[in-house]
């Protein structure tokens, strides 16, 4: 004969409780929502420096465009850039969103252009004003340049210097998004004077 063996009633218990609990389907995983990700024009304004920029932007009707996937590359002018046009220049384009339009357009690239890839070999990108700009390398600078300006050979340069609107990259690589990079430069292109 084997020896029956007892559980005390309370182990019995849990067993016929935890059975059936095992059985059913865990919870359902907490759907965290996604964070959003900043957008160029977030990015400006954290910046505290392209103010003008940025209504710029707003007024011209192009932040939306901004907000999509990209990519972009957007060669931001700093508050100190927009100081140096022609007294009345900025009021004037404020007041003329088709004309700014085409000013902010001129800046942004459609395409991601970190400032590693850029080389000193002039390479000329297509603006989403329609235009192009030229791009290059100078030593540890990076210049633009509205294409369409006439260069101008200055002795002992290698390569001639643009005579009309050109900006250096003051801060390369400033702000990365998801739908683009930011590039602080110097000057306002303007392709009329």
């Amino acid at each position: 004969m084997i020896p029956r063996r007892t559980f005390p009633l309370g182990i019995l218990a849990a067993l016929a409780i935890a059975g059936p609990l095992a059985a059913q389907d865990p919870p359902p995983p907490v759907i965290e929502e996604p964070q959003q990700q900043e957008g160029l024009v977030q990015a400006l304004e954290a910046e505290g420096n392209f103010t003008t920029f940025v209504n710029a932007i707003r007024t011209a009707g192009l932040e939306e465009q901004l907000s999509g996937e990209g990519p972009y590359t957007v060669f931001a002018p700093t508050d100190e850039a927009f100081a140096k046009l022609p007294e009345g220049k900025l009021e004037e384009l404020m007041a003329d969103p088709a004309a700014l339009r085409d000013l902010v357009g001129l800046h942004i690239v459609q395409e991601s252009l970190p400032g590693t890839s850029i080389t000193e070999e002039s390479r000329t990108v297509n603006t989403i004003q329609g235009s192009g700009i030229e791009v290059s390398r100078e030593g540890d600078a990076i210049r633009i340049a509205a294409a369409e300006v006439a260069q101008e050979v200055i002795p002992g340069q290698e390569r001639p210097a643009p005579m009309g609107p050109s900006a250096l990259v003051t801060q390369p690589d400033l702000a990365t998004t998801g739908s683009g990079v930011i590039h602080a430069v110097d000057t306002v292109l303007l392709t009329e004077n």
